[in-house]
């Protein structure tokens, strides 16, 4: 039985959120929540993600569509996996190059860019217990109810590093949906212009059967002898 906190998040532009890796939002988000199972569970990534597989089993939504940048030079691994699975997915290198201060040095990696389309349940658990320790390690990582998330490359600044990587821009439209993983793979962000999930009262009737709301924003819900 998960125990979760959930927070609205203020609808600001440009990573406002703290979304962590370069992520922009390309149209106009109704509402935000931060949803997290580690500051009450000690294995915060594990049971974030179990949890996030159970509540996305439970929305009943396929095919779900499952984004996220590898930097760790493993195209050949995950290109084996899908295809020994027959997963549908689709790959975009971007040559990115960075430089560092002063030092004249350039150098060139390739960032592969994966979408994978899931069809059902057994799909979910495979690409997520599969590839989710990518959020973990702070990669983008994303989970849409619709083909929405696009890739560029922009530069971005990381301590004294100047970066070209490859940068998420999510299309809005109506009824979108979709599910960034947060820092160190703790929790996500719900982010949403579905009324299914809108007011907050409405997101709490979704849930999977046991789920236990521990907080909500800045109010505690559970006593003493309930945690």
């Amino acid at each position: 039985m998960a125990k979760i906190m959930i927070m609205e998040e203020k609808i600001i532009e440009k990573d406002a959120m703290n979304l962590g890796y370069p992520f922009e939002m390309g149209g106009e988000l109704t509402t935000a929540y931060f949803i997290d199972v580690s500051r009450i569970e000690k294995d915060g990534a594990d049971e974030n993600k179990e949890f996030l597989i159970e509540f996305l089993i439970h929305q009943q939504v396929f095919p779900l569509y499952i984004s996220f940048v590898d930097e760790y030079g493993l195209h050949e691994e995950h290109d084996a996996f899908f295809k020994q699975n027959k997963l549908s997915y689709v790959v975009l290198d971007l040559d990115t190059q960075f430089r560092s201060g002063e030092v004249k040095v350039r150098y060139k990696e390739y960032h592969p860019c994966y979408t994978i389309t899931v069809q059902n349940a057994e799909e979910l658990r495979l690409v997520l217990n599969k590839t989710y320790w990518l959020a973990s390690e702070n990669l983008l990582y994303t989970v849409s109810y619709s083909d929405n998330l696009s890739f560029k490359l922009g530069e971005t600044k990381w301590w004294r590093l100047k970066l070209i990587r490859p940068i998420g821009v999510l299309t809005m439209h109506p009824n979108m949906t979709c599910f960034k993983i947060a820092h160190d793979g703790n929790g996500f962000y719900l982010l949403s212009n579905d009324e299914s999930y809108i007011p907050i009262e409405h997101l709490m009737t979704r849930f999977p059967k046991g789920t236990v709301i521990s907080q909500i924003n800045d109010d505690w819900l559970l006593d003493d002898e309930t945690d």
